[in-house]
């Protein structure tokens, strides 16, 4: 656990050892950016919460090959861009409320079928793409 601390940057090899690593607590932290491998070797986490922070962006492929994640909670930061989950086969649950997101593009939840939570409360969400919620049966 590394909540609740004053972190603004975390090295992209910092977790590269951490195979077994299920949970990710870094919320309410001051994070602006966190690197697209910064996961990458650790293929075996579930949940990641990096809510409460300032980040402004994150790669497409920063959970990418994340294949047992079920949980991403990035609420409360400074998103802007749209952001693309892509393959999260298990993704169960994303928080995004209270960000600055604009726009949610057709790809921005591309074949995450076990969707049920999608929170997008008080965004600036001015546009939404015809297919961003196309195959989503699962989501309440």
């Amino acid at each position: 656990l590394l909540a609740f601390n004053f972190i603004e940057f975390i090295q992209k090899d910092s977790f590269n050892d951490l195979v077994n690593l299920e949970l990710i607590h870094l919320e309410n932290n001051r994070l602006e950016i966190i690197d697209e491998i910064l996961f990458s070797k650790s293929k075996l986490i579930a949940s990641i919460y990096l809510n409460s922070n300032q980040i402004k962006f994150t790669s497409n492929k920063t959970f990418q090959n994340l294949n047992k994640l079920f949980l991403i909670n990035l609420s409360n930061n400074k998103l802007n861009e749209s952001i693309e989950f892509l393959n999260l086969h298990l993704l169960e649950t994303i928080f995004l409320e209270e960000n600055n997101l604009r726009a949610i593009g057709k790809n921005s939840f591309k074949k995450i079928q076990n969707l049920s939570v999608l929170n997008l409360f008080k965004n600036n969400i001015q546009f939404i793409d015809d297919f961003a919620f196309r195959n989503m049966h699962k989501l309440k």
